[in-house]
């Protein structure tokens, strides 16, 4: 048995001339009022938090730029992915390309005081999965590791180990939430489209 689609009626010319009314009712906005921008500690004491909760500020400019997406490893450092380029329709002038940034608390007071690049000139970063010593970068269109074997702090390891991920110049549906599945897979968003990677193989297989 089919189902019948509710029908209107005498309904639609009301429904049709209603929709008509409000979307002339709606008047463009000639500027938007700007509001001057606050310090982290402002930023910070301006969330609301549910009451047993409070906010720690753990890094601010300049230590990171435009952050979209943060992993910690196993020592605690904290992987910041930057991407200074979004939004490609509506730039206007270049903002310069995005980077991985290692944040590290080394006096142990709750807040980042040290800032190194792990890696730079990535077009559009926006996820970062901590693996191994490095992290797995998600820049499409293609999914990177990156590692600092050397220790000056700069990854000597850029291996794009898998490709042919949609890019989305507006920067909102690409790549993206990089996590372990409990099946040790990484699980990645991309464009209301849920993927399930399978890079197990090649994880295991630096060991």
């Amino acid at each position: 048995m089919g189902m019948k689609c509710p029908s209107f009626g005498r309904l639609a010319p009301l429904v049709f001339s209603f929709v008509l009314s409000s979307a002339a009712a709606a008047e463009p906005v000639a500027s938007l009022e700007r509001f001057a921008a606050l310090s982290p500690e402002a930023s910070r004491d301006a969330i609301v938090l549910a009451p047993g909760f409070h906010a720690e500020l753990v890094a601010a400019e300049p230590l990171i730029r435009s952050p979209v997406a943060i992993d910690f490893d196993a020592d605690g450092r904290m992987f910041v992915v930057e991407y200074p380029e979004y939004n490609d329709y509506a730039a206007t002038r270049p903002h310069g390309h995005g980077a991985v940034r290692v944040l590290e608390d080394r006096d142990g007071d709750g807040r980042m005081e040290t800032s190194t690049i792990l890696a730079d000139g990535l077009h559009a970063p926006s996820g970062v999965l901590c693996y191994d010593g490095g992290a797995l970068v998600a820049a499409a269109p293609d999914l990177w590791f990156i590692k600092d074997t050397d220790g000056d702090g700069k990854a000597d390891i850029r291996e794009p180990i898998l490709t042919g991920f949609e890019r989305d110049h507006a920067g909102e549906g690409m790549l993206n939430s990089l996590r372990w599945g409990p099946d040790n897979r990484v699980l990645e968003k991309q464009i209301d489209v849920p993927a399930m990677t399978d890079l197990l193989a090649y994880l295991t297989s630096r060991k």
